[in-house]
């Protein structure tokens, strides 16, 4: 807590990117909670210092999501009007723009233990507050992962590292290779038959041919022919 309120949400975009930058706080978020990550050392009198950007990411959604726990606070509007009070800020302005950033309705029920939601709006609020979006998406992700939201599971295919558009070349071949495998055994399956009736004929001679042999090797005996 922060003066009584979360820490966060009576940061702007006034604050800057090149602090946003150098406290890696995407979020602007401000000092007063026990934050894991902080820096060891705070030199920003108002704003939190993290030791990477992903505990700055992480922060952010877990103040989001507390946001919607405790709160009920679950739309653009809401979450916004309390992340920068309009005392201090042009939230107007801020919904609009993370609205149209995320393409959420500003009244649209949200969700923030979903990876859609929360980390459509964290990457919002930070590019607000920052000016643009200057992290890297792999920090984000890792933030929120470390807030205990998951991302929805990936294709085995992309769960290797393959890029998406590499990705879904590779099950259109592999659907390709597939439907090619099922014509040829169409087009064999006649072959198929013969081969199956020969195997059928090959057997029948090798079991005739043991029975020959058994029957040389042991009637002949009892007729006194050996």
């Amino acid at each position: 807590m922060a003066g009584g309120k979360w820490a966060g949400e009576d940061s702007g975009m006034t604050v800057g990117s090149s602090r946003a930058l150098r406290n890696n706080n995407p979020g602007n978020i401000r000092l007063g909670s026990p934050w894991q990550g902080l820096a060891g050392v705070q030199n920003d009198p108002d704003f939190c210092m993290f030791k990477a950007p992903r505990w700055g990411f992480r922060a952010m959604a877990v103040t989001l999501v507390a946001y919607q726990d405790k709160h009920g606070l679950r739309t653009v509007r809401q979450i916004v009007g309390r992340w920068a009070p309009p005392g201090e800020n042009d939230t107007g302005a801020y919904v609009q723009h993370v609205c149209g950033l995320t393409g959420f309705a500003p009244d649209a029920p949200l969700d923030m233990h979903s990876w859609h939601d929360c980390s459509a709006m964290v990457k919002a609020i930070a590019t607000h507050e920052s000016g643009g979006w200057l992290f890297d998406d792999r920090e984000l992700e890792a933030g929120l992962r470390s807030a205990g939201i998951e991302p929805p599971e990936a294709p085995f295919i992309a769960s290797r590292g393959v890029p998406p558009k590499i990705a879904a070349v590779g099950t259109l071949a592999t659907g390709g290779a597939m439907e090619t495998l099922r014509d040829a055994r169409d087009q064999f399956s006649e072959y198929a038959y013969v081969f199956a009736w020969g195997a059928k004929v090959m057997m029948g001679l090798t079991l005739a041919i043991i029975g020959y042999e058994l029957w040389k090797h042991y009637g002949w005996k009892k007729v006194g022919l050996r």
